[in-house]
């Protein structure tokens, strides 16, 4: 199933959770932000532009500061990669397998100001900010 029809098939029938726009590459996703301003924004990491997931997710911070992002992919993708975009401002990561079950609550979560991250990567995120605090120790 196309992931669009599979994302409106689990929300259509949750309460408290409407879908505002579509997008199917970077610039309709730039475009649809700044327009739409929604409170939570889903990105699929395999359509985005490898590579260029920094800038997008910077300048949709930049032009779209209230809108939490939410990323999803295959649980095969490198963390590097969405701990790199959870470094960046997104709020949340699923992966693909879960959606049915965790898309919805990780909306609502983190539309109410938490984070929606698998346990696998916790403890990549806590190696960052424990380096962040080790680099920053050095510069006193």
């Amino acid at each position: 199933m196309e992931i669009l029809a599979l994302c409106q098939r689990i929300l259509h029938p949750e309460k408290g959770i409407h879908i505002v726009g579509e997008a199917r590459n970077d610039s309709e996703v730039i475009a649809s932000a700044i327009e739409l301003k929604p409170h939570v924004l889903l990105l699929d990491l395999n359509s985005l532009s490898q590579g260029k997931e920094a800038s997008l997710l910077l300048l949709i911070r930049e032009k779209s500061p209230m809108t939490k992002m939410i990323l999803f992919g295959d649980s095969a993708r490198s963390e590097d990669r969405v701990l790199k975009a959870l470094s960046l401002g997104a709020r949340g990561y699923l992966d693909k397998e879960v959606l049915d079950t965790y898309l919805a609550r990780a909306i609502k979560a983190v539309a109410e100001g938490e984070v929606w991250i698998p346990r696998r990567m916790v403890t990549g995120i806590l190696d960052l900010l424990i380096n962040l605090t080790a680099q920053e120790q050095l510069l006193v």
